[in-house]
């Protein structure tokens, strides 16, 4: 599903490498390609205690000030696009 939001490109898409010390996240994407604009690591796994991440995956919509606007845990299917991810992007009008 996110191979397909980034190729239709409704809204950037970045990941964090969460804690992943042995790099094992960016030679999957390197394999199988990524959906994601950036990439950044996260070792010590400060930035997820800031953004509240309790375990992967999990999707966050934070909009243009930077403020998360909603959480949702669990992989993005197209039924969890269509009725959680994708309205709340429309009232913030992505």
């Amino acid at each position: 599903m996110l191979m397909q939001l980034a190729s239709s490109q409704p809204v950037p898409i970045v990941g964090l490498n969460w804690k992943d010390k042995d790099r094992e996240a960016a030679q999957l994407l390197a394999q199988q390609g990524s959906p994601y604009l950036a990439v950044p690591d996260d070792l010590t796994g400060t930035t997820g205690i800031d953004y509240g991440v309790t375990g992967t995956p999990e999707t966050y919509v934070i909009d243009k000030a930077g403020i998360i606007r909603m959480k949702y845990i669990g992989p993005i299917s197209p039924e969890a696009w269509k009725d959680k991810i994708e309205p709340k992007l429309k009232e913030l009008g992505a």
